[in-house]
């Protein structure tokens, strides 16, 4: 049986890695600017929902 936790965390890190590669390969981004993005969808926005987000 898979959790909630690790559903959130496997949609949100593939959803990291897609940006990751769309955003380096198909945008003239800064690398900042693709971390910065890739951070908080892969990191912050799965802690504060699993944190905050449930009741």
């Amino acid at each position: 049986m898979v959790s909630e936790e690790n559903k959130v965390v496997a949609v949100t890190a593939t959803t990291a890695l897609v940006l990751l590669v769309g955003l380096s390969a198909y945008t003239d981004l800064s690398s900042g600017v693709v971390a910065g993005v890739v951070f908080v969808v892969g990191i912050l926005l799965p802690q504060v929902y699993l944190n905050y987000g449930r009741a």
